[in-house]
């Protein structure tokens, strides 16, 4: 992944099935909520269907922050089902993990799981990671530490 400077506005259609796996509700544990294997390094097109399917968990959305490098360039904003999202990149964010906030306050945390990887491996990750009291890091989910 290639790190890259924010941009204007856009609205993009998603594209692909959907892969996401995600702790119950009321799970309270570890440093993720779930984990997200998107097709591509390009945000803009790959959180609109991830945000329509968290949507019921954590009502309207207002805002996803990632770190800049993990992804290639994305605007300031995306239409995702007729609302508009912010996406806010910083520099200083973990790499690995994206947060979903809603206007409630509620927010999950997602780690990301390279497009790149083995489909096998992905799987197991998000196995993991989706666990009801899982509270391994990231490094440790996606075997980096």
């Amino acid at each position: 992944m290639t790190g890259a400077e924010v941009l204007s506005e856009t609205t993009v259609q998603p594209t692909g099935d959907l892969r996401l796996d995600m702790k119950p509700v009321g799970s309270t544990t570890g440093f993720v909520d779930g984990a997200w294997w998107p097709y591509s390094t390009e945000l803009a097109t790959e959180v609109p269907a991830l945000l329509a399917a968290i949507t019921g968990r954590l009502g309207s959305i207002e805002r996803v922050s990632y770190n800049l490098a993990g992804w290639a360039s994305a605007s300031r904003r995306v239409d995702a089902g007729g609302i508009r999202v912010r996406l806010d990149g910083f520099r200083t964010r973990p790499p690995d993990t994206i947060d979903v906030s809603g206007v409630n306050d509620h927010r999950v945390t997602l780690l990301v799981i390279p497009p790149t990887t083995d489909q096998a491996a992905a799987r197991d990750i998000m196995r993991r990671a989706s666990t009801d009291g899982n509270t391994d890091s990231t490094d440790t989910l996606l075997g980096n530490g």
